[in-house]
């Protein structure tokens, strides 16, 4: 049975684990270079900005499924008022748990936190993989997003 969690400061080295695997999964070589200290500072100061949470899915103890909430404040907007926006990432389900609901449940408890803050705009970066689950679940593509 899933059950999920709020990660916390003593999850890093699991974060950081699955953090490396998603991004093998993606197509990335994880031996060009260390990058677990960075990892580790990252989530260590992630944590303590109040503005991250990570959720964990698990199955028996054993993590199978990640998803993370980041709220960033921008400058207010006719279209946002507030300004604040809920990045959402590092969502990764493991190979044999896949198709079966765990990242819609991610993205779920990810929208009900920034609801709770009053967060009402959401953006992510989506990988192939990934793409069809935001789709899914109401995610479109934006044309206005630039990067350097």
């Amino acid at each position: 049975m899933i059950t999920y969690r709020k990660a916390t400061e003593k999850d890093i080295p699991d974060l950081i684990r699955l953090r490396k695997t998603q991004l093998s999964d993606e197509g990335q070589d994880i031996t060009s270079m260390d990058i677990d200290d960075e990892m580790h500072r990252y989530f260590t100061d992630a944590f303590a900005s109040g503005r991250f949470t990570e959720f964990l899915a698990e199955d028996e103890g054993e993590i199978v499924g990640t998803g993370a909430l980041i709220i960033f404040d921008f400058p207010p907007s006719y279209a946002n008022a507030t300004g604040r926006r809920a990045y959402i990432a590092n969502m990764y389900t493991a190979k044999s748990h896949r198709r079966r609901g765990i990242a819609h449940e991610m993205i779920s408890r990810c929208k009900q936190l920034a609801f709770s803050q009053g967060v009402t705009q959401f953006f992510l970066i989506a990988s192939t993989m990934g793409k069809p689950v935001y789709e899914s679940v109401g995610f479109h593509e934006n044309p206005t997003w630039l990067t350097l």
